[in-house]
């Protein structure tokens, strides 16, 4: 599961959204969980609006 997020100035995440592209997975509680885990991150302080991608991997146990 790929998870886009863009940064504010602080290093925090201001936005984080599914992508289709480059997910194996579309379910939506997976979805949900992640999109909740990546807002959590944080990130060195740097440019407003800087963007990228954090990938999830889910297994069945």
């Amino acid at each position: 599961m790929r998870i886009k997020v863009c940064l504010d100035g602080d290093g925090n995440v201001a936005t984080a959204e599914y992508t289709l592209s480059g997910s194996t997975s579309s379910d939506s509680q997976l979805k949900e969980m992640a999109i909740r885990n990546a807002r959590t991150w944080k990130f060195k302080k740097g440019e407003d609006g800087q963007c990228g991608f954090i990938t999830y991997e889910f297994k069945v146990q």
